[in-house]
């Protein structure tokens, strides 16, 4: 058996920052949590975000834009921080991605959290020639999706390891507890073929209409392979400033370029980045869509 490297790729919502007093916040669940957050995703809408446009018009972008924005969402690793600290460095990385095929088990989703994935694991299985399905064996599945309240949260850390994986590290210590950790994800990476082996996304229960939909998006579709966010990149989910939350045309390109066969896992950018440009300028020529 090949060794997992095992890549800590935790995702979540940097643009709370402000909206919290500091990092030091009073552990909060239940009641106090839910409307934390249910005013947090009302603050977003009054700024004009929380956008779910397929394509929307005040947000062009062109072959080269396109070709930019892969470069470093795919090609960059995520950075993080707590309390000022780096924990993970944003740096260079290659390409990585699935290259089997996805069984989604789930805990605590709701009949609502299930159309959600279903929905968007059809549209992502369009873009890239995977196939995803649910199942209800946990052996079989290689993508956990786990949503928990307080109570559970404390013992997630055992469940993960039930399942065989590890959960430690300071974020996945961190999400139980910190108001600013409304959802997380993290990866296994075999570093022998830069191919993904398993992925775990965990969402706070609290959370609750558009802000839990907007959590299921980023953390799945982030865990295909596309791992870093960026400012200046739009229209996407792939911009912690949450200004779109549901995947646009420009995230399927970037999903369809991932999984196109001229790319290979293992790539570095001085060799993508010239097939991209191609594949970008013929994507857009052709306003593929699914």
């Amino acid at each position: 058996m090949r060794a997992a490297l095992f890549f800590a790729a935790f995702f979540f919502f940097t643009a709370l920052k402000p909206l919290l007093a500091s990092d030091e916040q009073p552990s909060l669940s239940g009641p106090q949590l839910e409307a934390l957050y249910a005013s947090i995703e009302q603050n977003y809408i009054n700024q004009g975000k929380f956008r779910e446009e397929f394509d929307p018009v005040d947000a062009p972008f062109d072959a080269g834009i396109l070709t930019k924005n892969f470069a470093y969402v795919a090609l960059h690793s995520e950075g993080h921080e707590i309390n000022a600290k780096t924990l993970i460095e944003e740096k260079p990385s290659p390409i990585v991605r699935w290259e089997t095929p996805l069984h989604l088990w789930t805990f605590g989703a709701t009949d609502d959290d299930h159309r959600h994935l279903d929905h968007l694991s059809t549209r992502i299985s369009a873009l890239t020639g995977l196939s995803i399905n649910r199942t209800r064996d946990v052996q079989l599945a290689n993508v956990y999706i786990m949503i928990a309240d307080q109570d559970e949260r404390r013992d997630m850390e055992g469940l993960i390891a039930t399942l065989g994986h590890h959960h430690g590290g300071p974020l996945g210590n961190a999400w139980p507890e910190q108001v600013k950790f409304p959802c997380i994800a993290r990866v296994a990476i075999d570093p022998a073929s830069s191919t993904l082996q398993w992925a775990i996304i965990l969402v706070k229960a609290e959370l609750k209409g558009a802000f839990r939909r907007s959590c299921l998006t980023e953390e799945f579709v982030q865990s295909f392979g596309l791992f870093n966010d960026g400012a200046d990149i739009r229209p996407s989910i792939f911009n912690d400033d949450a200004e779109f939350i549901e995947l646009t045309r420009h995230d399927e390109y970037l999903l369809e370029i991932l999984y196109n066969r001229r790319i290979r896992p293992g790539m570095f950018q001085k060799d993508v980045v010239p097939i991209v440009r191609e594949i970008a300028a013929k994507l857009l020529a052709e306003a593929k869509t699914y």
